[in-house]
């Protein structure tokens, strides 16, 4: 297998470019692919968004709500500054793609590939109450994170962040 390996993350770019040309089967195959070649599976903020908008367009509406949840919990900022909103700061540990200006620096038209419809789903789902739970736990257990010194229970913190982060809701008890 090739090295997906490129330093600077043009390869999360892909699937974004294969919707541009309105690929959708071009734009799922890549992410397909990235999901299994890359560690740990690529959550790349904006590689996710465009993979929720190809699983949506492809009629894959249950994957496309998991993925946007996903996509919600890579980066806090993203999906308001989709629906046109200035998002709020939050408190708390975001990780590598995290911050406001990873999304304010990123290129727009990475956003002007969802219409109005799309968008309108996203901000449904978004503004559900499935992704008000999972943003609020994410957000707690981050925030107990950067409190707590116990080893051990920085490990299941840390363990239930990757499971929602991966789409894994059980520690919701739904």
């Amino acid at each position: 297998m090739a090295s997906v390996f490129d330093g600077d993350g043009y390869r999360y770019r892909l699937g974004s470019l294969y919707l541009r040309l309105d690929d959708i089967e071009g734009a799922i195959n890549t992410f397909r692919w990235l999901d299994v070649a890359t560690t740990n599976g690529a959550r790349e903020p904006f590689h996710l968004l465009a993979w929720t908008l190809a699983l949506f367009r492809n009629g894959e509406v249950k994957d496309a709500e998991r993925m946007l949840l996903k996509t919600m919990l890579s980066n806090t900022y993203l999906l308001p500054t989709l629906f046109g909103e200035d998002p709020k700061e939050l408190a708390g540990w975001r990780g590598m793609w995290g911050d406001k200006n990873y999304v304010t620096n990123s290129p727009e038209w990475l956003l002007r590939l969802w219409k109005i419809p799309e968008i309108t789903w996203a901000r449904s789902i978004y503004y559900g109450n499935l992704s008000a739970q999972i943003n609020e736990r994410f957000m707690t257990i981050r925030l107990i994170m950067r409190l707590e010194r116990n080893i051990y229970r920085l490990g299941t913190l840390l363990d239930e962040a990757s499971k929602l982060e991966r789409g894994d809701y059980s520690s919701l008890g739904n």
